[in-house]
């Protein structure tokens, strides 16, 4: 080979990050370019042992997912009753609360009721003790003008 050539070759091999001690390590070892291309198919490697024990990983079988699936199916079955027994139950707590809720509307309905039969027993008590306290003033007027004119 010549200096010519031999820079060509550098020049093709030299690209950016590579070094010129590089490409001498390079030019010691065979690359695929230098070793000799057979023309034969190299024959298939048998396995090994280990490997032929090992199984390889499969997809479950259509009997095991429809399993896994009625097994999933269950417990949401489950849940949903769980849910639903909650909601009956909340709707028997809302429904007592209700109840309580209007029992204590009637009990101040009721109290009021009786507070303004108090309050009318009341003016009408004190309209009865005014009448007759006017009577009694009218009266007392009355026999004192009497007594006077007597005088």
């Amino acid at each position: 080979m010549t200096k010519d050539q031999l820079q060509k070759e550098l020049k093709a091999k030299v690209k950016a990050g590579i070094k010129p001690s590089d490409l001498k390590k390079l030019k010691r070892s065979k690359s695929a370019d230098d070793l000799p291309s057979s023309s034969v198919p190299n024959p298939p490697l048998p396995r090994s042992k280990s490997q032929l024990e090992i199984p390889l990983p499969t997809q479950p079988s259509l009997k095991q997912q429809i399993s896994s699936l009625q097994d999933e199916l269950t417990t949401e079955r489950k849940k949903v009753n769980l849910l639903r027994e909650d909601l009956s139950n909340e709707q028997v707590k809302n429904k007592q609360a209700q109840e309580k809720v209007n029992q204590l509307e009637d009990n101040i309905l009721q109290l009021r009721c009786d507070k303004i039969k108090e309050f009318a027993d009341y003016l009408e008590q004190k309209q009865a003790l005014t009448q007759e306290l006017e009577l009694n003033i009218t009266a007392g007027t009355e026999e004192i003008n009497h007594l006077e004119n007597k005088l």
